[in-house]
């Protein structure tokens, strides 16, 4: 902790140093922005731009775009206004020097015919028009500014209602209890793999986040319910957005801190010949400073990863072109030789273990412009990622003797076409359709317990997925919006489809009251790792689960929105679950593929069914304030039962069933310096959840078999203590004439709460042991942009 102290002191007398010699006269920046219709993407020409408060004024061109230059630091209010769209009023836009502040505005069509409604844009609302009920936007300065939350959007969206994260070791997304295998992730409109650094097969989380947030546009997050161009998922969808560069000035930013290093760019191409955009980001991350600092990682081994975002956007008279990538490797050996007493047990006693996981994804998107009213978009990406796990023993005579060998490969290919039209007031068409081939390469082998060398799996084959959706949304009255579509989806594997209804609907009972009803039917394939063709494993000959169908739900969600003023609602919802046609096995019956995704590890049990089924249902509260007059809080409360039958049609809870989650945020900001254009901020975030069921050790089993031996019999009664964790983060903010400068601090769980991991078993002292997740652990940072 002292050199903690002494790094926080020399990073503040730097920061007097860089104040030295600020200058009276005004420092100022650049506004510009691209207004475009909300529904179709196209751009709005004439569309009047203003900064109230100010004479500032101006129109859009063209091609939708504006630009106030000059403009002095501060904070603004941004409206525009254009005949024909309720007008849109962006709260609280902060101009810094060295950055210049780009804006998105999306304006939506006017039906109001009695009186004038201003759309306001800190509004937490999806971007995604046709989601009414159980969706928000993830709004990309909250993953900066909140506490706790590392700069990852997966944990960003874990403050919301309904979402809970597994731990501090992981970022899956765990919405209203379903297992994090049931989010899909898309970027930039195509569905991509698990975009996390330590992923796993057949998971959706890792350490951390791929996804840079620094690359980030507004982005949507569904927590039930999604509209019908979302499919092959029963529980929640994260759709991600990338920002386009500045196009008419190239910026660069500069970040260094305790996990590593960041470098990122953007701007024109070509500023003399056209408007062609770049941006870019590379964090390199390395935790040895931590290390060194005395910091216990809970880890024998050292996690070194690295990752890369871009964009390019090519603009033309007839829509655009993008090309989008991102990527990340990442590796860490966990050697039992140099493993302390508190660490995690990723693997059994005497083995050490080479783990390492790659994920890239590269893609093209075409929008095409055929009138005023249409626009069309074919997009394409390939992706893939890769996990290897090579475990060799460290007892006495057999050092270094393989063990077990796991290599785990997928990539796929998307082609897929969406058609936007508006069809008049108040009504609106989407459709669309994708083609998805995915290829696996699954091979394990290892030791059994005759000390015997088998391939448990080898298997290498491929599999198309067709999906196809229509959706229809019509404003009814001035009060009344409805959205209705149809998905399907087939799977050429093992010729499995469905077709499925979704209806939203949405009431206006006043200016600050909306009620909201939703339902959704879901389907979802399995893990293709699932469907493995006939394998052995110890000489017995498995039944393949090739004909295993789609898992399905029905959602059904009731919300009421109350919004106290321009920057304050209070939002709830009533919401239930019910899940069907689950994998389940006969010979063990516990077992639901329900609870899969709850660790670094996959269990592929043979003879698998579709005749489980599973229950979620609940109450979301939250209240908030976005970031206006200097300050912001959130506050969510979540009650809920997740439960679950197996082969043996007992209810049971899932491993995911914490029944309650309370969030609390909020932050404040102080100017100062002369011209009050310097920032100091405050952050602070709560979280308390309800314990963790899980299965118990079976003590005397375990004793007798001299290896860990688990209750089944006893599975998910029991669960850890509940969850609690307090986050802080400082930041500060200092504006130059031609760059700005932040500097921050920050301490995860403050207070060093020892929250239970997992559960393990010691031979050799014959009990039971608790490994804890990640105690306090600080962060410190710099960022340089220019």
């Amino acid at each position: 902790m002292k050199r903690i102290l002494r790094i926080v002191f020399l990073v503040g007398f730097c920061q007097i140093l860089l104040q030295g010699g600020i200058k009276a006269q005004v420092k100022t920046s650049t506004i510009s922005g691209h207004v475009i219709d909300g529904l179709t993407g196209l751009a709005i020409p004439g569309a009047s731009i203003s900064l109230k408060g100010s004479t500032y004024k101006t129109s859009t061109d063209t091609e939708g775009k504006f630009i106030f230059k000059n403009i002095p630091l501060g904070t603004y209010q941004v409206w525009a206004e254009s005949v024909g769209y309720a007008p849109r009023k962006l709260e609280n836009q902060s101009l810094t020097s060295g950055k210049e502040l780009s804006l998105i505005i999306e304006m939506d069509f006017q039906t109001q015919s009695l009186q004038e409604i201003v759309i306001t844009g800190d509004r937490s609302a999806a971007m995604n028009s046709s989601a009414l009920v159980s969706a928000r936007s993830v709004n990309v300065e909250q993953t900066k500014r909140y506490a706790g939350n590392f700069g990852d959007i997966s944990r960003q969206v874990a403050n919301y209602s309904g979402v809970n994260v597994q731990g501090d070791i992981r970022n899956d997304i765990v919405v209203r209890g379903n297992s994090p295998n049931s989010l899909l992730w898309r970027l930039e409109g195509l569905d991509i793999p698990n975009p996390n650094h330590f992923s796993f097969v057949g998971t959706t989380g890792g350490y951390f986040s791929v996804l840079n947030n620094n690359m980030l546009a507004n982005s949507d997050f569904f927590t039930g319910a999604f509209p019908a161009e979302y499919g092959n998922k029963n529980g929640a969808v994260m759709d991600v957005k990338l920002k386009k560069g500045n196009d008419h000035k190239r910026e660069y930013t500069f970040q260094a801190g305790l996990n590593g290093l960041e470098l990122g760019a953007e701007g024109p191409i070509n500023p003399a010949k056209n408007k062609n955009t770049f941006v870019g980001h590379y964090r390199y991350f390395d935790l040895s400073s931590l290390r060194k600092l005395g910091v216990n990682l809970n880890v024998s081994g050292l996690p070194l990863f690295q990752d890369l975002n871009f964009k390019l956007h090519f603009p033309n008279s007839k829509g655009s072109t993008s090309v989008f990538g991102v990527g990340g490797i990442s590796s860490i050996s966990l050697l039992e030789s140099q493993k302390g007493p508190n660490d995690w047990s990723f693997s059994d006693k005497a083995e050490d273990m080479e783990f390492s996981s790659n994920i890239g994804v590269v893609g093209v998107n075409n929008t095409y412009i055929w009138d005023e009213n249409t626009v069309s978009k074919l997009s394409f990406a390939v992706a893939g990622n890769r996990v290897a796990a090579l475990v060799s023993l460290v007892r006495p005579g057999e050092e270094n003797r393989l063990k077990e060998d796991l290599q785990l490969g997928s990539s796929q290919g998307q082609l897929k076409f969406d058609l936007t039209r508006r069809l008049g007031s108040g009504q609106s068409f989407k459709t669309g359709f994708s083609v998805t081939e995915y290829f696996y390469n699954y091979y394990q082998q290892q030791l059994n317990r005759y000390d015997e060398y088998e391939v448990n799996f080898n298997a290498n084959s491929h599999a198309t997925l067709g999906q196809a959706y229509i959706n229809y949304q019509v404003n009814l009255n001035d009060n009344l919006k409805a959205s209705a579509g149809i998905y399907s989806q087939m799977l050429m594997l093992n010729k499995t489809h469905h077709t499925e209804p979704r209806l939203a609907l949405q009431y206006s009972l006043s200016n600050a009251q909306t009620l909201g009803l939703a339902f959704g039917q879901h389907s979802q394939s399995q893990p293709f790792i699932f469907y493995l063709r006939d394998y052995t494993n110890e000489g017995i000959t498995r039944r393949s689960n090739k004909n295993l169908d789609f898992s399905k739900s029905k959602h059904w969600v009731l919300s009421h929105e109350y919004r106290l003023d321009n920057s304050t609602k209070v939002k709830t919802e009533l919401y239930y679950q019910g899940l069907s046609k689950v994998p389940v096995t006969p010979h063990r019956p516990f077992y639901s593929a329900i609870n899969e995704g709850n660790e670094y590890s996959f269990e592929i049990p043979d003879s698998l069914e579709n005749k489980g089924r599973g229950k979620n249902y609940g109450i979301e509260f939250s209240l908030e304030k976005s970031f206006t007059k200097n300050l912001y809080f959130l506050t969510t409360a979540s009650l809920f039962e997740s439960k679950y039958q197996g082969s043996d049609q007992v209810w049971r809870n899932t491993v995911f069933n914490n029944n309650y989650i309370v969030n609390f945020l909020a932050g404040y900001e102080f100017s100062m310096g002369r011209n009050k254009e310097n920032k100091f901020s405050v952050d602070v975030k709560a979280s308390f959840a309800g314990g963790r069921p899980f299965i118990p050790i079976d003590l005397a089993a375990s004793i007798a078999k001299g290896e860990r031996v688990l209750d089944y019999q006893r599975a998910y009664e029991v669960r850890t203590p509940a969850y609690n964790r307090i986050d802080v983060k400082l930041s500060y903010l200092l504006n130059k004439y031609s760059s700005n400068h932040s500097m921050f601090i920050g301490v995860n769980n403050i207070l060093d709460s020892r929250n239970i991991l997992k559960h393990g078993y010691n031979a050799d002292k014959a009990k039971i042991t608790t490994e804890y997740m990640q105690g306090r652990f600080p962060i410190l940072g710099y960022r340089l942009q220019f």
